[in-house]
């Protein structure tokens, strides 16, 4: 199944840090992880016709991705600007960028496909909604994958309240666990109670809760593992941690490897992502 195309939606943008750039994107960095495990990751995405833009495709393929779905329009191409407040990275997108108008390609490029990735930042546009509601109507009975990935003014709880009744695959992390408990949209005492519900209230085949260097707990109908964390060498940063680790665990999932397995793996290659600088590391 991993060598089928798998469509990764979502931003692709530049990360603007203080002394220089980085190609980024929850997206890309999940697409890349994932190709680095084995699958076929279709890139779903738009970057403007300028500098930028031009820049972002040349990368992408040095890092030997397709970017034959990556459109180029009359828009600016994507940015963050980044900050390190706290011994915490601080984001502030651009808005109205290139990746907040990705067409719909065509169904023959779906019907292709064995399933999604998506995060609720790609869905802050009204375009994005109806292009993504689309693609996840035509794939029936392929697989749904939401990282969850809140950030605030790019979500609405409404939403992310339909998402939870329409995605197969979810990840969140431990904060986003607590917001969707507050807004009942989850409930339990403990987290392994949270699994619990998560996978018995939603059409989830799997699910997990991260910890960061605590590790992770994940589980399906019949499981429920918490494995611990791996603590990541000093000198690096935690960007695309989240985004490598979404990566490695589905794919490990789709190869047959168990819950434990998968979360163990996913949580190595998150810890060696955060030990060095930038999102995209050599594995």
């Amino acid at each position: 199944m991993l060598n089928k195309p798998f469509i990764v939606f979502g931003e692709v943008l530049w990360d603007a840090f203080p002394d220089e750039k980085r190609l980024g994107g929850a997206p890309l960095n999940f697409a890349y992880y994932f190709q680095r495990s084995g699958g076929n990751p279709i890139i779903l995405s738009a970057v403007g016709r300028d500098k930028l833009g031009d820049e972002a495709k040349e990368k992408i393929r040095s890092l030997c991705l397709d970017v034959s779905y990556i459109q180029q329009i009359d828009k600016p191409t994507g940015m963050v600007k980044v900050s390190f407040k706290q011994q915490e990275h601080r984001f502030e997108i651009i808005r109205e960028t290139a990746w907040e108008h990705i067409e719909y390609y065509n169904d023959e490029l779906v019907n292709n496909t064995f399933g999604i990735y998506f995060g609720t930042v790609a869905r802050v546009s009204q375009e994005n909604r109806k292009t993504l509601d689309r693609i996840i109507d035509n794939i029936k009975e392929g697989i749904v994958f939401l990282d969850l990935n809140l950030r605030e003014g790019f979500y609405d709880i409404k939403d992310v309240k339909n998402l939870l009744t329409r995605v197969n695959y979810l990840k969140i992390n431990e904060e986003e666990a607590m917001h969707l408990r507050n807004n009942g949209l989850l409930r339990g005492s403990s987290f392994n109670e949270m699994v619990r519900y998560l996978t018995e209230n939603y059409n989830l085949k799997a699910c997990c809760i991260t910890f960061g260097e605590r590790g992770a707990i994940g589980g399906n109908e019949n499981d429920i593992v918490k494995v611990g964390g791996i603590r990541a060498k000093t000198g690096g940063d935690t960007v695309g941690c989240g985004d490598a680790f979404s990566a490695i665990w589905l794919a490990n999932l789709l190869k047959g490897k168990t819950i434990e397995e998968s979360l163990s793996k996913a949580n190595e290659i998150g810890s060696r992502v955060a030990s060095e600088k930038g999102a995209i590391i050599k594995i």
